[in-house]
């Protein structure tokens, strides 16, 4: 069957087409994630899409990153990901990491993108942090206006730091929630600058109590000796937990950072603790 694309021209329509095409004869570098969850567990989120969307007709599935507005800084992150990112970082951030989609060009008009909603089945939301993002609420009015909420299921990835509008998403088939957090406490604030565990925490909570949600954590070298805290947590309050393959980029937050680059390791860690006013000697065994 031909691959279908949304009719929006513009340079991310070309980049990823491009990427579809390459990714026909093997993973490419950007599915990295899926080549090792295929690797180590025998199947990964493509094979979940798969399932879903044999025999589908129109575009079903749509995944969409309309911006990257976001009111943390996580240190993992990058301007490409996160508005407030763009906003701290520094000419000192040389590596290549920091500067992809760093001058990205974001859609504000989507009236094209919902001119073709109504053959949607599966919404998925990136960020940024999807609850700030005017564009993804506007879709989803869209979806309850056309009286098609009521057939499409909703995935949203968040930082759980604020909860917006969840009568709406009450309006849709089925909502799953991934709330990202990464560590619990004191670790997870160094992780997470500006973000306050004890109001995320109180917003997971309360999250779960009315839709489908999981903890989605990433392993990296400030929790990979914590991670067992964070697993004890969402047991003692019933969560599902689901662990990512251990970080692949940036190079210097992996796992193994201190062994495979330790100046880079260095100086992006205190480039941030200056930033931050934090001390990454206190969060890492090094």
């Amino acid at each position: 069957m031909p691959k279908k694309y949304l009719q929006y021209k513009d340079n991310w329509q070309d980049h990823f087409n491009k990427q579809g095409i390459q990714s026909e004869s093997g993973f490419i570098p950007e599915c990295h994630d899926c080549e090792w969850e295929d690797k180590e567990e025998g199947h990964s989120w493509k094979d979940v899409l798969n399932k879903k969307l044999v025999g589908s007709e129109g575009i079903t599935y749509w995944d969409i990153k309309f911006s990257n507005t976001c009111n943390l800084a996580c240190r993992m992150c990058r301007p490409g990901d996160s508005s407030t990112w763009k906003q701290i970082i520094t000419d000192d951030y040389t590596d290549p990491y920091y500067k992809q989609f760093r001058e990205a060009t974001w859609h504000k008009d989507i009236d094209l993108v919902l001119s073709q909603i109504r053959s949607v089945k599966y919404l998925k939301f990136t960020g940024g942090e999807p609850f700030m993002i005017p564009q993804v609420w506007r879709v989803l009015n869209k979806c309850i206006e056309l009286d098609i909420a009521k057939d499409i299921e909703v995935y949203i990835t968040t930082n759980a730091t604020m909860l917006k509008h969840l009568d709406k998403l009450k309006q849709f088939k089925k909502v799953e929630i991934l709330a990202s957090i990464d560590a619990i406490g004191e670790r997870y604030e160094y992780i997470r600058p500006g973000a306050k565990w004890q109001e995320v925490k109180e917003n997971i909570l309360e999250l779960n109590r009315q839709f489908d949600l999981a903890v989605t954590a990433l392993p990296f070298i400030f929790n990979k000796d914590h991670t067992h805290e964070l697993d004890a947590w969402c047991e003692e309050n019933n969560l599902e937990i689901r662990w990512s393959p251990p970080l692949h980029d940036p190079e210097h937050m992996r796992i193994d950072a201190l062994e495979r680059c330790p100046d880079k390791f260095y100086k992006y860690a205190e480039l941030m603790d200056k930033q931050h006013n934090t001390n990454w000697r206190e969060w890492v065994n090094a």
